[in-house]
């Protein structure tokens, strides 16, 4: 095993791709940029399918523990790959004819380094690190220059934009709910009373601003005969529909 549970810092980590490198040459290796400070942001994949699955991990200085476990995802599928091995019952050879993972395990080294060493760790950033840590380090997940990597994607234009959008759909959501309650009404109006009133003018009367729950004597009775004097086919739609006009509908005419 070569990954293992240890404190990292930039150099720890270059020794260990090292080491992967050497006993895995067929996956793939490759530098995809530089932090502030020049360390290199590595990048580690296998398979070579068409879906393509990412996986980021070290953008915060205290958050060694992401950089750690995808080093060790890493090589336990390099070795499941070169022995032919299962993971989880799952036959990685296979899994990775159609897919291809690309793992970035240390996005922001300066960060990890700031975190390990202090404001040693920042390079020729090491004053400015200084000056913003105050001596205290114990919190520190920025890089270099005071950026905290997993916080500096464009998610507050994103939440404003989305907030907007989320208030026209609920503003649309009102708006149709609104019809679809006095579409209820009318169709449970259909349903419940009108065949009911051809055949039995009797029982069937109309009452201004009764509330559809209520009846003459307080129990529902009204409604339940209404009710009961439906083709056994249509009570069953009449009770659904009641119990939706009673949730979004306070008053109707009945």
């Amino acid at each position: 095993m070569i990954v293992n549970p240890e404190p990292l810092t930039y150099n720890s980590v270059k020794n260990i791709l090292s080491l992967l490198r050497k006993e895995y040459d067929f996956a793939g290796y490759e530098v995809i940029g530089r932090s502030w400070t020049g360390k290199a942001v590595f990048s580690l994949s296998i398979g070579d399918g068409n879906e393509k699955v990412l996986f980021l991990g070290g953008m915060r200085g205290k958050e060694q523990i992401t950089t750690l476990l995808l080093l060790r995802f890493f090589e336990r599928m390099c070795d499941a790959v070169k022995n032919d091995k299962k993971i989880s019952a799952v036959k990685i050879r296979k899994s990775l004819q159609n897919r291809k993972i690309t793992i970035v395990p240390l996005v922001s080294p300066d960060a990890l380094d700031i975190a390990a060493k202090r404001a040693d760790g920042a390079g020729v950033y090491a004053g400015l690190v200084a000056r913003a840590a105050k001596g205290d380090y114990s919190k520190w997940n920025a890089n270099a220059r005071g950026v905290d990597i997993s916080r500096n994607f464009n998610f507050p234009v994103f939440f404003r934009s989305g907030t907007a959008a989320l208030r026209r759909t609920r503003a649309r959501e009102r708006t149709r709910d609104k019809g679809s309650s006095e579409s209820l009404r009318s169709r449970a109006f259909q349903i419940c009373v009108l065949p009911h009133r051809r055949r039995r003018k009797n029982i069937l009367e109309r009452t201004e601003g009764q509330s559809l729950g209520d009846s003459h004597d307080g129990k529902g009775a009204l409604v339940g005969q209404r009710i009961s004097a439906l083709p056994q086919g249509g009570k069953r739609e009449a009770r659904k529909l009641l119990r939706m006009v009673r949730r979004t509908a306070s008053q109707t005419c009945i």
